[in-house]
């Protein structure tokens, strides 16, 4: 049994996602959702949300990053951001020894996904990003979170590297970055069978063509990757 043209074959919310900061102040950091009502965070000013239900829909990631983000004197960029959540969500996941799914049903963890960190090592660009975005956690997190050790943090980067991608709104405009754990198992290619599209933070995976198979193997789809 496959999937028809035009037919859902995946969708799921982000196992972690930051807006892109050109949009911070006019968009919702959890929802993603257009809003002239945004409320910033009352600790660290940084953060804004469209109502009580988005902040309250992030808190389990923004109550340990806020005092972080408190510290910082201008906000990171959107890579570090994101850096910086997928390290909190593995000490979160480490500590309640349970992993976060943000999807239903949930296909892969975060556990799951390649990071190739032996490439990055050997790339130049990548490794100074890398060491960019570490002293930066190691430097605003002093104090407040023991942080894994660095072989760790580099499997961590490496998996954002390769699995971020943009989430684009209703215009196509770039306005976050995420990690879906479950999507990354789908081939890429330039001519797919399937196509995503996003409904605020969510992504939908819709067939373009029939895929007889029933496969995700056979499920090829264009994403837009953030170049890290």
């Amino acid at each position: 049994m496959g999937w028809k043209r035009g037919s859902v074959i995946m969708e799921a919310k982000p196992y972690a996602h930051v807006i892109c900061q050109k949009y911070a102040e006019d968009r919702c950091n959890f929802c993603l959702k257009s809003s002239s009502n945004l409320k910033k965070c009352g600790t660290c000013k940084n953060i804004r949300y469209c109502s009580i239900v988005c902040q309250k829909g992030d808190w389990r990631i923004h109550k340990t990053e806020c005092p972080i983000m408190k510290r910082v004197p201008n906000v990171p960029t959107d890579s570090i951001r994101l850096y910086l959540r997928l390290v909190l969500l593995y000490l979160d996941h480490r500590s309640s020894l349970k992993d976060p799914k943000a999807e239903a049903p949930c296909i892969r963890s975060f556990d799951d996904l390649m990071s190739r960190r032996e490439n990055i090592k050997t790339d130049k660009k990548r490794a100074e990003l890398f060491q960019i975005a570490t002293d930066f956690l190691r430097a605003y997190t002093h104090g407040l979170l023991q942080l894994p050790s660095d072989e760790t943090l580099l499997d961590i980067f490496g998996k954002m590297v390769i699995n971020t991608f943009t989430v684009a709104n209703e215009m196509l405009q770039d306005v976050a970055v995420a990690i879906y754990t479950s999507p990354s198992v789908l081939n890429h290619r330039c001519r797919p069978n399937a196509v995503a599209s996003f409904d605020g933070r969510r992504v939908v995976i819709r067939a373009v063509e029939d895929i007889p198979s029933g496969s995700l193997s056979d499920v090829s789809l264009t994403l837009e990757f953030k170049d890290l």
